[in-house]
């Protein structure tokens, strides 16, 4: 969508909730306009005579058997496979953590991730550190970042350091907030009838029936709004904010 595509869909032979990717990076793809084609499973791309892609032709699925992985197999349903018009298809490799030779030399893992504690120390193997990806099964870089930060701290300490490093920055003093009060705008259209009355009673000067009305409507403390509504006739200073 970002290089200027007309629209972008993801086939996906699973459901999103089988997905392996973090919610809020599904959340952030539809939210870009993004299309999900769920329990769709890529079988063949078509070209023309040039040979370039005119579209993918995908086999709708339906859920199965759980694997061991704990998410529903796909089966094939029993509807016929469709074309989905594109110019570019591109080909999602997955990733994996290769785990096995670690596992063969002794380390801890539970379906291909080792197991440490949020120290990122191996307790079976003394004097291992582990943290990223390898820990936390897929995730986030922040916090394969925090997890080497801790880490390093951890492998310091064991090696019977204490280094300190310089953070090289420095927090402003606090100082008094100068800044207006918030207040969030409500719809005019909200107001209840009786503010409506009351604004518009002969009692209420003519000069203060805008601001009044302004005042209503723009209130975020609906304790002050009411406040507003119920007195109508607000003093200078109380409308300035003095």
């Amino acid at each position: 969508m970002r290089c200027g595509a007309a629209d972008v869909r993801i086939v996906y032979r699973r459901r999103q909730d089988d997905m392996t990717a973090l919610v809020s990076e599904i959340e952030s793809a539809v939210m870009e306009g993004i299309e999900l084609m769920t329990l769709q499973a890529p079988k063949a791309i078509e070209k023309d005579a040039d040979g370039n892609c005119t579209a993918l032709v995908v086999q709708p699925q339906m859920i199965g058997p759980y694997d061991k992985a704990g998410r529903p197999s796909p089966l094939d349903a029993n509807k016929s496979a469709f074309a989905v018009p594109c110019d570019v298809v591109l080909i999602a490799v997955g990733q994996d953590i290769v785990s096995k030779p670690f596992e063969d030399f002794g380390m801890p893992a539970n379906r291909g991730v080792f197991k440490a504690g949020l120290d990122t120390a191996v307790a079976e193997m003394p004097g291992v550190f582990v943290g990223g990806d390898c820990q936390t099964a897929p995730s986030t870089a922040i916090r394969a970042i925090a997890a080497g930060k801790v880490a390093a701290r951890n492998i310091d300490a064991y090696l019977g350091y204490d280094h300190k490093l310089p953070c090289e920055a420095e927090a402003p003093a606090p100082g008094r907030i100068t800044a207006p009060r918030p207040a969030g705008p409500i719809s005019p259209n909200a107001l209840p009838i009786s503010a409506s009355t009351t604004l518009s009673t002969s009692k209420t000067p003519s000069r203060w029936r805008r601001p009044c009305r302004r005042r209503a409507a723009a209130c975020a403390v609906i304790t002050l709004a009411a406040e507003c509504w119920k007195e109508a006739v607000i003093d200078e200073e109380h409308y300035y904010g003095r």
